[in-house]
């Protein structure tokens, strides 16, 4: 499959804002969203999002596993690893982000079909499944608060985030964004039976809490099964397309 990037809003004409995408060959057709401007589009054509935003957390926590709840776990190859920073102008949506050397590696429980992300600076973009990569992009800018936002045809699991020349460089992040590649048009139909019943009600009960890894039963993607995914699994019952 031949690479379609269709970019929406590619450069921002300021000055000290100047946006511009890059695309390598890629195996898979990618929609892109650039721009903060242009991020209600990203986020209204994509629907629920899971999001790690790094808020909660001491300065320079490095952080692993904290988000494993949500289906990802994050890993820094650079010797200097990486660590929660809190900076108002570099990380503009709630004044923490997360600092790295090199790259930001983000490895997903199960394939997703969207990813996002806040950022100052330069980033280059690469999303693989499993050892194939499907898409990479650099975007170079000399702000912070800008916004990239891709969806796919195909599942991914696995982002990479790389510095820009030179590439030892600190690579920084805001608020990350990511959704799965679509269930089941019966999403509350948990054993996948045809039908919501009080077998899918006795699965979502049986997970109730904080989600661990792979959670289905975790509707709305909140990262937890609570009230909210029962009302969703309730309004639902009966034979699905009904």
């Amino acid at each position: 499959m031949t690479l379609h990037a269709m970019t929406r809003a590619v450069t921002l004409r300021t000055p000290i804002a100047m946006l511009l995408a890059t695309a390598a060959t890629a195996s898979a057709d990618f929609t892109v969203v650039l721009g903060a401007q242009n991020a209600d589009q990203w986020f209204a054509g994509v629907g629920p999002c899971r999001t790690a935003d790094f808020t909660g957390f001491p300065e320079s926590t490095q952080i692993t596993d904290q988000y494993a709840a949500l289906g990802v776990q994050f890993s820094f190859p650079g010797s200097a690893g990486n660590g929660v920073q809190g900076n108002s102008f570099m990380y503009p949506q709630d004044g923490r982000g997360i600092v790295g050397v090199r790259q930001i590696i983000m490895s997903f429980d199960g394939p997703m079909r969207a990813f996002a992300a806040y950022y100052p600076g330069d980033v280059r973009f690469a999303f693989y499944s499993g050892s194939s990569l499907l898409y990479a992009t650099t975007l170079t800018s000399s702000s912070a608060n800008n916004f990239a936002g891709f969806t796919s045809d195909a599942g991914f699991d696995r982002v990479v985030l790389s510095a820009n020349e030179p590439v030892n460089m600190g690579l920084f992040v805001d608020n990350v964004y990511f959704s799965a590649v679509p269930g089941p048009a019966c999403p509350a139909d948990l054993d996948q039976n045809g039908a919501v019943d009080g077998i899918d009600l006795g699965v979502l009960l049986g997970a109730w809490g904080p989600c661990s890894g792979t959670c289905p039963a975790d509707l709305n993607l909140d990262g937890a099964v609570d009230g909210n995914d029962l009302g969703t699994l309730l309004a639902a019952w009966g034979p699905c397309g009904g």
